[in-house]
């Protein structure tokens, strides 16, 4: 800002003093000079202040925007240059503990002083689970980082997207960018969406969105499985929704007729032949999320699903032969329940707080509350109609 300081008092008052004859002191009445009579200067123009940028909310089907984008070597990056390819397009933070993990910090170590999010699977590891038949190296796919904040939570630069990509192994010949939000990106609200992503078809539309909620469970079971279907890609593995499915004829072949129980280390057994059946080279912990005795009640409380927790121990051999009838449980009914798994072997507390008599056991919780459990010998498909009848 400039200072104006104001003119000395004696330049603004000085009165000149002038010897003059008696014909000059008269007073003079004559027209003033047009100099005399011009207006005073008009004040300069105020320019208009510039419009706000306006706020960004992405809708499915909206062709994706302009954005303001550095890349790491610090040039101007614009998405609209990868048309015609399916783009998952990631929105992270560098101090954020799920997108560390997203990148995959649980496995080769976070950047930075972050601590990852341990229950989080890096995109590496899902891709191939969810989007059946699409992989990195893919020229017809791209999946783009785009950093909104660096990692001291402020405007990302073209040097934190290097970093960010050589901790994390990303190469560009794979499909693989990290790029910088600049500019008016950040100033749209793009910060709302980190963690998060986006997908967008070949006519640069939004196809999919999972920026908030569970984004790890969105991607894996609302994103990922939509991608190889916007390429065309023949996928048998899926069902209608893109997602891998295990019936409940599969459940039922666990047991005998009559449907009486059975016992747990013959009906893992069996349920890991089917699960193999159905889902090809399925990992069931895809779809059980891990938790802790200390994580596990706030979700509980605020969880709208009917809850299915699988108590555990690694310690266990039949907690082990169980695991794929979890796997088939929570595959089967993704779209009902919310699958978690406690292993009981790092939280022994739970043991007596849920007084466990056999390891593994299922316990079934609505609004926080236990509605019901299954332990010892059991029946898969009684555990499949109890679902059934209480998810809504």
């Amino acid at each position: 800002m400039q200072i104006v300081r104001p003119a000395s008092l004696a330049s603004a008052v000085a009165a000149v003093l002038v010897l003059a004859s008696p014909a000059a002191a008269q007073l003079n009445f004559s027209e003033p000079s047009p100099a005399e009579t011009a207006p005073l200067a008009q004040p300069a123009e105020v320019p208009e202040p510039a419009p706000a940028v306006e706020q960004w909310i992405p809708r499915v089907g909206e062709t994706y925007p302009a954005l303001d984008l550095v890349s790491w070597r610090d040039e101007p990056v614009r998405l609209s240059s990868m048309r015609g390819k399916v783009l998952l397009v990631e929105y992270a933070a560098m101090p954020s503990p799920i997108s560390q993990a997203f990148a995959g910090a649980n496995l080769r170590g976070a950047l930075g002083e972050v601590r990852p999010d341990t229950n989080v699977l890096s995109l590496g590891e899902v891709l191939p689970f969810f989007a059946k038949g699409l992989e990195y190296g893919d020229k017809r796919f791209a999946h783009v980082t785009i950093l909104i904040a660096g990692p001291d939570g402020g405007a990302p630069t073209a040097a934190d997207a290097r970093a960010w990509a050589r901790h994390f192994g990303i190469a560009e010949e794979q499909g693989r960018f990290v790029v910088a939000a600049s500019g008016d990106t950040l100033a749209r609200g793009v910060r709302a969406f980190a963690p998060g992503f986006h997908l967008v078809d070949t006519d640069f539309r939004i196809a999919e969105i999972a920026t908030s909620g569970d984004v790890p469970e969105r991607l894996r079971l609302n994103v990922l499985p939509k991608a190889p279907k916007l390429l065309g890609l023949d996928t048998n593995e899926k069902d209608d929704d893109g997602a891998l499915t295990i019936t409940l004829d599969d459940l039922n072949s666990l047991q005998p007729v009559d449907n009486t129980p059975v016992n747990p280390a013959v009906a893992a057994e069996q349920a890991a032949r089917t699960v193999d059946e159905a889902a090809g080279d399925v990992e069931p912990g895809l779809f059980i999320q891990p938790v802790t005795l200390r994580k596990l009640d706030p979700i509980l409380t605020h969880e709208q699903k009917l809850v299915m927790v699988y108590m555990f121990s690694t310690k266990s051999e039949a907690s082990q032969r169980i695991w794929p009838v979890a796997g088939a449980l929570a595959v089967n009914n993704r779209d009902k329940i919310r699958s978690l798994r406690l292993d009981t072997s790092e939280d022994e507390e739970a043991i007596q707080q849920y007084r466990l008599a056999f390891l593994p056991t299922f316990i079934f919780f609505k609004d926080g509350k236990e509605v019901r459990r299954f332990g010892g010998e059991f029946a898969a498909a009684d555990i499949q109609q109890f679902i059934d009848t209480n998810a809504k």
